[in-house]
């Protein structure tokens, strides 16, 4: 199943993205109990059409994982349209993993070396 939007419809009537999504599905269109997305808010002109798509594709009580960078205010952007849409309930956890903070916090540190084991 391929994720398509309609760069016309920004901000506008959806019902072009969702015929065009059934017409290139080979199978009836799922809906499914989870979906992960990792690091697709970076183009704020989409944002709209991910919160319908992920409406469209999630069954009730479905649960959504948006796994994302802060980078350029995308994700607070996205986080705004959300609240907006009155679509979805969302909670942000930012350290779901201390070890993987602790890295983080080393990678960006100015002392970060990098070790080569011959």
């Amino acid at each position: 199943m391929r994720l398509l939007w309609n760069k016309e419809d920004v901000n506008g009537e959806y019902k072009a993205i969702i015929d065009l999504l059934k017409k290139n599905c080979n199978e009836e269109v799922k809906q499914f109990d989870t979906i992960i997305a990792c690091d697709c808010l970076f183009f704020k002109d989409f944002h709209y059409e991910l919160i319908h798509t992920i409406d469209f594709m999630l069954k009730p009580n479905g649960k959504a994982y948006f796994l994302q960078p802060l980078r350029y205010e995308t994700m607070n952007l996205f986080l705004m349209k959300l609240k907006e849409s009155n679509k979805f309930t969302f909670e942000l956890i930012e350290n779901y993993n201390e070890k993987v903070k602790f890295k983080f916090i080393l990678f960006l540190s100015p002392h970060n070396l990098l070790y080569i084991i011959l």
